[in-house]
């Protein structure tokens, strides 16, 4: 995550009032520890730094992030959301439709790495992508999301137990990308 990233997502955070900001990823801490909001929520299944002294509305996850959707996000609704997790399509879909039950009308989610800059960031697997770029995976997240415009997330109603958002978006993305989205866990089945 670059400095201008990170300027830019303070950028959109400075549109709300007392913004909410939650991010998927977290590792070194380089972007959670220089964004300003009124409430942040880090989540990352080891966190790469020294914690700093507990600070109101500042909160740390130290598990995987559907560990944290399944048990600790409650209610939350946030105002802008950061994806900048294991960067392979299924976990970032997960984390992406789980992000769906968590926001307003006007939130904002930024998903990092989803252009691959070489072909190998495009590599399936993880050790061969740490070895070269490990960004790649996420370029097939864009081909689906090209296909799904916005206004459409936004025309499905108020939030239920349902999770509406959810399951229109995990249809729209079975039919995309050729997989099954089990509407239960929302998990995306590999098939390699």
């Amino acid at each position: 995550m670059t400095v201008q990233a990170i300027r830019r997502i303070n950028w959109l955070l400075g549109r709300y009032e007392n913004p909410k900001y939650l991010e998927i990823g977290v590792s070194h801490g380089k972007t959670f520890l220089e964004i300003e909001a009124a409430q942040k929520v880090a989540v990352d299944p080891k966190f790469q730094f020294d914690m700093p002294a507990p600070q109101e509305g500042v909160s740390f996850h130290q598990m995987t992030s559907d560990e944290y959707f399944e048990r600790h996000a409650g209610n939350d609704i946030f105002d802008v959301i950061f994806l900048d997790g294991l960067h392979v399509f299924e976990q970032t879909m997960r984390d992406f439709c789980n992000s769906l039950t968590h926001i307003h009308q006007n939130s904002i989610i930024v998903i990092d790495d989803t252009v691959p800059c070489d072909p190998y960031s495009a590599l399936r697997d993880q050790r061969e992508a740490a070895r070269c770029r490990p960004d790649g995976q996420l370029a097939r997240f864009n081909a689906c999301g090209r296909e799904l415009r916005a206004e459409q997330l936004f025309k499905l109603g108020p939030r239920t137990g349902l999770h509406p958002r959810r399951n229109f978006l995990a249809a729209q993305f079975e039919k995309k990308i050729g997989h099954s989205v089990h509407p239960g866990y929302f998990a995306v089945q590999a098939s390699d």
